[in-house]
């Protein structure tokens, strides 16, 4: 609870707020307490202060002497008398019955809910009075004290209205309250204190940090709010990075409208944390509690952050045939990745290539010749990942070379034999200028003496070609045989 005062300080009353709940944003129920011992005010109209202007911004609530059916300031001064019990309280003995009213007030146009007075016959004069409440100058209604509720010296009593009175259209949502007599003479009860619930938003609670690895949500810290007599919604809306829900687990969202019925949004339970999607660094700043007609109330978060995921991503295995060259390049999307959260993608990377790509390279695998870098592009943000790059492989092939041996002709009774060394060939595939230095040939069907005049199709073999520049490896030679040619002898 917190206890608003008046005390008296070189002949002015000045405004005190004592705390007594810590935790909550303002406390529901509150006190206000007349406490100046015996002084009789000597400024018309009077006294006012700021309520609760740390906790409840925007509230100014004052009491004067004025006209119970017009409200406007009599000029009338306040007396502040011993309750009877060593307390104080404001002593209206100087009103006309039947025309003037104690009134208290708050000049801030933000409404209230009155529940209840301490109140004292100090003089037992036995008369009934009369709690009548008003928004914006018009009448909602009044309950009259009867004398025999209301305390005599030395006692005191709390008068308090029940929920069912003051949460109705007459005490539930108020700016206004006039106290008076009906009549008789002048009347001497003290008022000693007043009990309201101002409109607006209750927050209760305090956040924790909130820490998480990208791409998952943090734990949950929360809160708890309510509001009464509000003529709006409540709507949370947390500060970037977070996201909030009703309940623990789902239904997470970057705002919440939270329904009033009857002006009241019964205490809720407000869960926070950092989303899955929250880029990677440092969260805080204020969750706003708002409601149209009443004064915000925020939230502060704790400085949360969230660190980088890890993120693989490797190129894959090139290959190529001896021969070709491979140029650095960018834009390629030639890798897979391991570690990418909430579905993103990435566009492309860049590649370099290393001991394999020339066209020199003989044939066989090159292992982690293949550097990506640089990833860039599609949904995914660089800076949330702590990216590690896997190199693949260049796998060189061999190349296509055809070693087709020339035709052969030969006169009628002359003999072939095979032999090695020959020249008599051509070639198709080489790379990088090189050369053949020889192959070997046999001769089969056309080759003997005896062979015929003609032509013997595919008669001239060709094989183990050697010699030259060439590395025969690094080729995949296909032998083309040439013709015998039988002329007359």
């Amino acid at each position: 609870m917190k206890v608003l005062a008046f005390i008296k300080s070189k002949g002015f009353i000045i405004l005190v707020l004592l705390h007594f709940l810590s935790l909550a944003v303002y406390s529901q129920s509150t006190t206000i307490t007349f406490a100046t011992a015996k002084y009789t005010n000597t400024v018309d109209g009077w006294v006012d202060g700021s309520f609760g202007s740390t906790d409840v911004p925007g509230f100014n609530f004052k009491y004067f002497s004025g006209n119970k059916t017009t409200g406007t300031a009599d000029g009338t001064s306040l007396t502040f008398d011993d309750f009877g019990n060593g307390t104080n309280g404001v002593s209206p003995y100087v009103f006309t019955p039947g025309v003037s009213a104690l009134i208290f007030k708050e000049t801030a146009n933000q409404p209230f809910a009155f529940q209840g007075l301490s109140i004292l016959d100090l003089k037992s004069q036995n008369k009934d009075i009369v709690v009548e409440a008003y928004k914006n100058g018009v009448s909602l209604g009044s309950v009259t004290l009867a004398n025999s509720s209301i305390s005599k010296p030395p006692s005191k009593s709390l008068v308090a209205f029940a929920s069912s009175t003051f949460t109705s259209s007459i005490f539930g949502n108020v700016d206004e309250i006039r106290i008076y007599a009906l009549d008789g003479s002048n009347i001497n009860h003290t008022l000693n204190s007043f009990i309201v619930t101002p409109a607006g938003i209750n927050v209760t609670g305090s956040l924790t940090a909130l820490n998480t690895i990208y791409g998952t949500a943090s734990s949950t810290s929360s809160f708890n709010i309510s509001g009464i007599i509000l003529s709006n919604d409540i709507v949370i809306t947390p500060p970037n990075g977070f996201e909030i829900s009703i309940t623990s687990s789902t239904g997470y969202s970057n705002s919440i409208t939270l329904t009033q019925t009857a002006g009241t949004v019964s205490s809720t339970t407000i869960f926070v944390r950092l989303s899955s999607s929250t880029n990677v660094g440092n969260y805080s700043g204020n969750i706003v509690c708002s409601s149209t007609g009443v004064s915000s109330k925020n939230v502060a978060t704790v400085s949360s952050s969230v660190i980088a995921r890890d993120l693989t991503i490797t190129a894959n295995n090139v290959n190529k045939t001896y021969g070709a060259t491979l140029s650095s390049a960018t834009g390629s999307t030639a890798f897979t990745s391991s570690g990418l959260q909430n579905s993103e993608t990435i566009g492309s990377v860049s590649l370099a290539f290393g001991t394999g790509s020339a066209a020199t390279a003989a044939v066989g695998t090159y292992t982690g010749s293949v550097t990506p870098s640089a990833a860039t592009g599609g949904t995914f943000t660089a800076s949330n990942y702590n990216i590690t790059y896997t190199a693949g492989n260049i796998i060189v092939g061999q190349a296509a070379l055809t070693i087709s041996a020339n035709n052969v002709n030969k006169t009628y009774g002359a003999t072939l034999s095979s032999a090695t060394g020959s020249i008599a060939f051509t070639s198709s595939g080489l790379q990088n200028s090189e050369t053949i230095g020889s192959v070997s040939l046999a001769y089969g069907t056309g080759s003997a003496a005896t062979a015929a005049v003609g032509t013997y199709t595919g008669s001239v073999t060709p094989s183990a070609a050697t010699g030259g520049t060439f590395t025969a490896s690094n080729y995949n030679i296909t032998y083309t045989a040439g013709n015998i040619i039988v002329g007359q002898a």
